[in-house]
């Protein structure tokens, strides 16, 4: 039907392309490439729009961003591309591409390889299976609209002036054809940039550098591990980089590069080829995707500017290449290469780049970009001064699978110099360095040396005994270290460490609404049940972690978490710290926690105590002060079972209240209180599902002593205990049972007392409705769950039916009396990330409504 546009009267032209357009964007998946009419004026061409779909409302484009939604929607001339005649005849190889894009190789009669890549992206493939067809899928495919269109071609007559390798990629139109074969439905009547495959013997493409052997990055690693006769050429990869931070490509990740062979004499040299420039000149405007890059962390999509805002961030998704392919480059050799590139980049190069464009694109946004790669190009020595700064703080230095001698040489305070030898056969050290570098300290604060030769030496030599630290990294633990007088207060040594491990740092900021960071819940399951509950709440949190030394699948994790209960007022902050394998196998767990205030209930202590609903629903509440720290170990065995043992520190200080005084309760319990002790708990847990469990147990043990440190007579013992059990009936039902209760012996204030309640045990009444020293409750539900999909909504929605029971014990109290409820709810499982619940509860009190973002057990 789009076809065949051109046959038609022009003003039928525009109806006929407004139903092809909304057929295009409801019906066919396969193609996002409108075309408005086959030219019968310009042979071998057909006008398209890239991407029509992305022409959105002023309103959407404020709330998601303008992008380049302009480029996408405009209609654009583009030269028809036939296998059966392109090269002299291409053929299909195999479907390729990538998460974003699809694509096809295709092979010449002579064996060189091309491929076809889509330009229009779909980031929905970024994002697991279940979400593609839902709401947050189509918010994923329309912010493909952050790319530019065509900067792919753009980049083509500028870096060739660099003379950094690059492929040469064209715009083409690949109508429906036979040559396609079975591929045809899929990738015929597409937009695609055809480009040759860097791979394989190039020794006809000058592009390569002419070389007869191009390889991946993993195969560099492999090669530069092995032998160190094999080398990276650092310059050109430097040169490259400051090219990426020139146009504002971010995405440079390790399958973003090809890699060049060149034999000299002996030694085999790699020189980059950067290719797929999908993120260059990016642009990212609107409310969401500003907040999104926020909250999420990912702070290196930055926006395509005059200037860069951060080289550091920027260059998060290339660091790790970063890392190693530069750590013999001086300050000055990164800037020298900048000033090349300044004087290679000149503003006819520039502007000859940019009017590659389609003449309806370069009208939009083209003399724009000019002005922003002009001043970019300008900032070059400065860029490549800062990201030197950042890469020289800590630098990774990684030796071979020979035999090598690692020199330190101490030469002053302020200059450490390390050369790197290869060790002949014959057990002596070549004569010259195969690496070698001068490190300042006013530069470089660490150098990590990682030897991969079970043979390896570390000679340690000089006049100084301060100077940059260097940490050496034995993998084996059999390399020789021969030490110079005295150099250990500066030279770390480090055992059993993977090289590709590298110590890492990461910082995350989250705001999330219903839920905490699952860490968080250690407070919920505290082994002396020493905080209150929440409730619903809204959590602002921060996440550092750094990986320790010779544990590279651990990280050391540092949360601070703040959480505001909106539906009972109650404020808390805590920090959660964890340091794995501190002693042995065991880690290190650090608490605190400070509640302002913590809101609970309290009907008196007992079993047969009264609420009384006359008296209004704040009269039982109670706030109060607490401040909590705790240092402890803690273990995973075997997968399911958790130890933990700690000391802590407790403040708590109650507000005057009504219904404190009331009760009679001791009035020093207002005076600010403190106490110490020490708990222990064990968890096991072994289910099919964390989040929404049908099969499987889980058993918690929890106990430990307290101490009041103001009236010293008064101490207590206390021991909680909770067994629940998960039984699936079928695909759609499943029963969960849970039991469990405490006991306290010595002399404990109301509010280290066990307790019964809607919020945590006893659906039907009121939040802490029962106080006492020991306790007892058990919970019953019958769950109907079944998978649900559709726009907005990919999970499962289900009911249930439950039945609560419990009680307390008090001395000196003759209670025969067991709390009963029951009642049914809602259960709604979004995407497979977080169980909501809502339930309703009936008892001998009345109705109550429990609104969790999890299940109740």
């Amino acid at each position: 039907m789009c076809q065949n546009l051109s046959r038609l009267p022009r003003k039928i032209v525009f109806h006929k392309l407004a139903l092809c357009l909304f057929l295009l964007l409801t019906i066919n998946a396969k193609s996002q490439t409108v075309i408005m009419l086959d030219s019968g004026f310009v042979t071998g061409t057909t006008v398209v729009y890239p991407g029509l779909e992305y022409n959105r409302s002023g309103y959407h484009n404020f709330w998601w961003g303008k992008h380049y939604r302009r480029e996408w929607s405009t209609a654009i001339r583009v030269k028809n591309f036939y296998l059966d005649t392109a090269k002299g005849g291409l053929e299909v190889t195999k479907e390729g591409g990538s998460r974003q894009s699809m694509g096809l190789r295709l092979e010449d009669k002579n064996g060189k390889e091309y491929v076809l890549r889509s330009i229009d992206k779909d980031f929905r493939n970024g994002l697991p299976e279940m979400y593609y067809k839902t709401f947050l899928g189509h918010i994923a495919k329309d912010q493909s609209s952050i790319g530019y269109p065509f900067a792919a071609i753009t980049i083509t007559p500028m870096i060739e002036a660099t003379g950094i390798y690059h492929t040469n990629p064209q715009v083409v139109f690949v109508p429906d054809q036979k040559s396609l074969g079975d591929y045809n439905k899929k990738f015929g009547n597409q937009l695609y940039l055809f480009e040759e495959r860097p791979d394989g013997n190039q020794e006809n493409a000058p592009n390569f550098g002419n070389s007869k052997n191009v390889i991946g990055t993993d195969k560099v690693y492999e090669k530069i591990y092995q032998d160190n006769d094999n080398h990276i050429d650092q310059r050109a990869f430097a040169k490259a980089r400051l090219f990426d931070m020139f146009i504002g490509d971010w995405g440079r990740h390790a399958d973003q590069w090809r890699w060049a062979k060149f034999d000299q004499g002996d030694q085999n040299i790699y020189r980059p080829i950067p290719r797929d420039r999908d993120q260059a000149y990016t642009r990212f405007d609107g409310v969401f995707p500003g907040l999104a890059t926020s909250v999420l962390g990912a702070t290196w999509l930055e926006s395509f500017n005059y200037h860069m805002k951060n080289e550091k961030r920027f260059n998060t998704p290339g660091r790790p290449l970063d890392r190693q392919f530069t750590n013999e480059l001086t300050k000055q050799d990164w800037i020298d290469i900048a000033n090349e590139l300044q004087k290679q980049l000149t503003d006819e190069v520039i502007e000859r780049g940019m009017h590659q464009l389609p003449p309806e694109l370069f009208a939009i946004r083209g003399e724009l970009t000019i002005l922003k790669l002009k001043s970019r190009r300008d900032d070059l020595v400065k860029m490549a001064g800062n990201y030197y700064n950042f890469l020289s703080h800590h630098v990774d230095l990684v030796g071979s699978q020979k035999r090598e001698l690692f020199e330190i040489n101490r030469i002053n305070k302020e200059e450490t110099r390390l050369n790197i030898y290869n060790i002949r056969k014959n057990g002596e050290p070549e004569s010259k360095p195969y690496y070698s570098r001068l490190f300042k300290d006013n530069e470089t604060k660490e150098i990590r040396v990682y030897g991969l030769e079970s043979a390896d030496i570390f000679k340690v030599t000089g006049n100084s005994k301060s100077g940059v630290k260097v940490r050496v990294i034995d993998p084996s633990g059999e390399d020789s270290l021969m030490l110079e007088k005295d150099h250990f207060n500066k030279t770390a040594i480090g055992k059993r460490f993977e090289f590709d491990t590298l110590h890492q740092k990461k910082f995350d900021f989250q705001i999330r609404p219903l839920l905490s960071p699952p860490d968080y819940h250690i407070f919920d399951s505290d082994p002396l049940d020493l905080f209150t509950r929440t409730g619903v709440r809204v959590s602002i949190n921060f996440r550092y972690a750094t990986q320790p030394w010779r544990k590279a699948e651990y990280e050391n994790d540092h949360l601070l978490s703040i959480n505001y209960g909106f539906l009972r007022g109650a404020l808390n902050a805590g920090y959660i710290g964890r340091l794995r394998q501190f002693v042995g196998k065991w880690d290190a767990i650090l608490k605190a926690r400070l509640d302002i205030p913590s809101v609970e209930n309290f009907y008196g202590v007992g079993n047969n105590t009264v609420n009384d609903t006359k008296t209004g629903r704040t009269y039982y509440s109670t706030k109060s002060t607490r401040l909590y720290g705790s240092i402890g170990v803690g273990r995973m065995i075997a997968l399911h079972h958790v130890v933990e043992f700690s000391a802590f520190y407790q403040q708590v200080q109650i507000n005057h209240n009504n219904v404190l005084t009331d009760f009679h309760e001791d009035p020093s319990v207002f005076g600010a209180k403190q106490f110490a002790g020490l708990e222990a708990g064990y968890w096991y847990e072994h289910v099919d599902n964390h989040i929404f469990p049908t099969r499987g147990l889980r058993f918690r043990l929890g106990g430990g002593y307290v101490q009041n440190l103001q009236e010293t007579d008064r101490s207590f013992l206390k021991a909680t205990s909770v067994l629940s059990f998960y039984v699936p009936l079928g695909s759609a039902f499943s029963i969960a049972v849970r039991g469990g209760g405490g006991i306290i012996s010595g002399d404990a204030d109301y509010y280290h007392l066990n307790t019964l309640g809607g919020n945590e045990n006893l659906r039907g009444y009121a939040r802490e409705r029962f106080y006492g020293k020991d306790c007892f409750y058990n919970n019953n539900e019958l769950r109907w769950v079944v998978p649900t999909s559709n726009y907005v909504f990919k999970g499962k929605i289900g009911l249930l039916a439950f039945y609560d029971n419990g009680r307390v014990w008090q001395p000196g109290e003759i209670s025969n009396l067991w709390h009963h409820g029951y009642g049914g709810g809602l259960i709604i499982i979004p995407f497979e990330r977080a169980a909501l619940t809502g339930t309703y509860g009936t008892s001998s009190e009345g109705g109550h409504i429990l609104l969790q973002a999890q299940v109740f057990f």
